[in-house]
Parts: C-alpha cells; sequence; structure tokens
C-alpha cells in the first residue's frame, strides 16, 4: 500500500472519529434537552427543574471534562436527589464545545478552567446563530440503530 493511500485512510477515520463525536453531543442533547427533575421534596412537591449543562467544582473531582454532567436547573449546594447524568464519564464520548452550544449559553453553567482547558468562548457568533437556526444534522434513531441523515 502506498503512503498516499495509508493517508487517505487515516485522513477519512480521523474525519469519521470527529463526525461520531458531533453525532454523539446531538444524541445526548436530543435525549436530555426535554427531561424534567423527577426529585420531590420533604412536601412531597416535584421540582420539575429543566436540564442544564453544569460542572463540578476542582474540590469534588479532578480533570476538566470528567466535571461536565447534565442537571436539573434548580439544583443548589448539598442539595441530594436532583436528576445527574456524568457526560464525562459516560461510554459515549461528545464534542464538549457543540455540546455547549446546543445547550446554549443560557443553560450552560460550566466552570471558567473548563472552558479555557478547551479554547472553548462564547464569543463566536456564526456559530451560535448556527445552532439557534437549527442548521444541525439530523438524527434519526430507530431501536439502538442511529440512521444519520446530513
Amino acid at each position: 500500500m502506498l503512503w498516499v493511500e495509508r493517508l487517505a485512510k487515516q485522513n477519512k477515520k480521523a474525519a469519521t472519529d470527529v463526525n461520531i463525536l458531533l453525532l454523539n453531543s446531538e444524541v445526548v442533547y436530543d435525549s436530555y434537552v426535554d427531561c424534567k427533575c423527577p426529585r420531590t421534596n420533604v412536601r412531597n412537591v416535584t421540582c420539575n427543574g429543566s436540564t442544564v449543562l453544569r460542572s463540578l467544582s476542582l474540590e469534588k473531582r479532578t480533570g476538566t471534562v470528567e466535571r461536565v454532567f447534565i442537571g436539573c436547573e434548580h439544583y443548589r449546594n448539598r442539595e441530594k436527589g436532583h436528576m445527574y447524568y456524568s457526560v464525562g464519564d459516560s461510554d459515549r464520548k461528545v464534542d464538549y464545545p457543540t455540546l455547549f452550544r446546543l445547550f446554549g449559553e443560557s443553560r450552560s453553567f460550566i466552570h471558567q478552567d473548563i472552558l479555557d482547558s478547551l479554547g472553548f468562548t462564547w464569543d463566536t457568533e456564526s456559530n451560535d446563530k448556527q445552532f439557534r437556526q437549527g442548521n444541525r444534522s439530523k438524527l434519526l434513531v430507530i431501536g439502538s440503530k442511529l440512521i444519520i441523515s446530513l
């Protein structure tokens, strides 16, 4: 096999890996965007908070993206029972900047050290407009199969 063919094969695999990360970000977003927090308090009132992106503080866990999770908008320090889905520890790897953009700045509460380590800023207007206008790839999930329509 010529080096050119190997390089083309390597580039194709890298492009596929990036596409998988982007698609996984969209699948995670679509799976949790409309979820409501099931926590009930001592008065038997359900929280029903919307999903937001959050991150654990440094004293809770080391690392950067491992601290990112999907949680409840009503969560306050030390409250137990609110919705929690760890994005960083999951088997499904995602593209974090894409996930941040999908949730939007108003629904993302991520520590600045994580944003800095990813080189992420909210200042890029073109990306925000793209996600707001719905120019995302269209996904169809049937059972456990993912059918992609770009």
